[in-house]
């Protein structure tokens, strides 16, 4: 048979009660540990994310244009019709079936960090292989299109290109990264 032993046998219940008021919560001294390991974190984090964003806004450019591409490209299959994604490079925009984007400004002003059409480290060259003026990309009701890149880049030189490397309406979106363009 165990014996139970209360710890608290002899006490007064307003002893009781402080002993217990003392054992609840946290010391100041754990919280200011808790608060510098959450700040270093954060720190670590946020250094992180500010050094790597100019590449996440060329990237968002370029997966918007092939996302834009692809509707294009359901849109001439679905209304029959030819659908037509012209590109300016003078004002750094382009439509898709005559409707603007940027609805305002350059695609700098809307993605920040120089987001432009260029080619950045891949090299010189045009900034959009498509042909006409301005330059185009044409879907038909099949969903074949002519053949094509649009380059963009930022202002740390980070490349993206988009296109339809054959015309059979596949888009793809690859980086210049280590000299070779990569899925």
């Amino acid at each position: 048979m165990t014996e139970t032993v209360n710890f608290f046998a002899g006490l007064s219940n307003r002893e009781h009660a402080g002993m217990m008021k003392n054992n609840k919560g946290f010391t100041l001294v754990e919280l200011m540990v808790v608060v510098a390991i959450i700040g270093i974190i954060s720190g670590v984090a946020v250094v992180d994310y500010t050094r790597d964003l100019p590449l996440y806004r060329v990237k968002n450019a370029s997966r918007d244009l092939s996302s834009k591409m692809r509707m294009a490209r359901a849109r001439a299959i679905k209304e029959r019709r030819n659908v037509v994604i012209s590109f300016n490079t003078g004002t750094n925009s382009y439509q898709v079936d005559g409707v603007r984007f940027p609805p305002t400004g350059d695609l700098t002003s809307h993605y920040g960090s120089g987001v432009k059409f260029g080619r950045g480290e891949s090299g010189s060259g045009q900034t959009v292989t498509y042909t006409g003026s301005p330059a185009r990309l044409t879907f038909n009701s099949r969903g074949f299109c002519n053949s094509g890149y649009v380059y963009i880049t930022n202002n740390e030189e980070a490349s993206y290109r988009v296109g339809t490397p054959n015309v059979a309406g596949t888009i793809s979106m690859q980086r210049w990264k280590d000299w070779n363009w990569v899925q």
